[in-house]
This record gives structure tokens, C-alpha cells and sequence, in this order.
């Protein structure tokens, strides 16, 4: 099992679990695996960019 397919089973599954309980709605899901050593993460930094996110 590599990393990406790990986080992709347990780590999303679990927030978006909790997002649910919550009352969250998660319009869109973006993943990443990687250090976080460089700030070279395309999606979240275009996640960043967008006015529409809050």
C-alpha cells in the first residue's frame, strides 16, 4: 500500500466523517502527500488563491 492510497482511506475518510457530524458541507476534497518542507503544494495553494473558499 503506498502513502497516497493510505490517507486517501483514512485520513479523508475520517474528516469527512466528521465534517458530516458537524454539519459541514464539503463541497470539494483535495488531496496531497508529500513534506511539507518546500510550500510546493499545487492544490492547496491554489486552494489558497480562490476567493470563493471560506
Amino acid at each position: 500500500m503506498n502513502l497516497a492510497a493510505w490517507a486517501e482511506r483514512n485520513g479523508v475518510a475520517r474528516v469527512s466523517a466528521w465534517a458530516t457530524t458537524q454539519r459541514v458541507v464539503v463541497d470539494k476534497v483535495v488531496t496531497e502527500v508529500g513534506a511539507a518542507l518546500g510550500g510546493h503544494r499545487r492544490r492547496f495553494l491554489t486552494l489558497l488563491g480562490d476567493p470563493a473558499v471560506t
